[in-house]
């Protein structure tokens, strides 16, 4: 089971997806191109923070996607 988790601009949101449910993986990659092209920066985050890895193409096997989006300071 693979989830992608939201900061910042998108609240904090959870989307999960099952790699044997091609639809599910295919509306997880959408949600995914969609968070980018707004903004956000993703990172899979499988091992921790401390082994986090920044990626720019989706990866339905990875257990976790952390997306985060810049926050607007004043």
């Amino acid at each position: 089971m693979g989830k992608l988790l939201f900061y910042g601009g998108m609240g904090h949101t959870e989307v999960t997806w099952d790699i044997a449910a091609e639809a599910a993986v295919k509306e997880a990659e959408r949600i995914f191109d969609e968070a980018l092209e707004k903004g956000g920066a993703a990172f899979v985050v499988d091992g921790g923070l401390d082994d986090a890895r920044r990626i720019t193409e989706f990866e339905p096997g990875a257990a976790e996607i952390a997306v985060l989006f810049p926050m607007a300071g004043g």
